[in-house]
């Protein structure tokens, strides 16, 4: 189950204007510059004008796409679905493969 867990978590493209208001400290992110440069790195401050982490201090301006990896509550269901589906499958065809054995 632990496998599955990592489809979990996605990479969601956060739009610029919206940047200072849905980052959060501790948040992980992949930063793209408008040079073509990518970072991904651990955010320790967020400002109206930019963001900071271990890997720096980037300007909104300069910040052509941040993408936020979080938590998939779709993805995570789906997964879970999936194995319990997975289970009653197996288990059916063990009990089939008893009776009829």
């Amino acid at each position: 189950m632990l496998i599955l867990c990592v489809g979990c978590y996605s990479w969601r493209t956060i739009p610029a204007h919206e940047i200072p208001k849905r980052i959060e400290a501790g948040d992980k992110v992949r930063v793209t510059t408008t040079h073509g440069e990518q970072t991904v790195f651990d955010v320790k401050t967020i400002r109206p004008d930019s963001i900071s982490g271990e890997r720096g201090t980037f300007s909104l301006a300069e910040i052509k796409t941040l993408e936020l990896y979080r938590f998939s509550v779709v993805k995570s269901s789906l997964a879970a679905g999936g194995y319990v589906l997975l289970l009653a499958v197996v288990s059916a065809a063990a009990a089939v493969a008893v009776v009829f054995g």
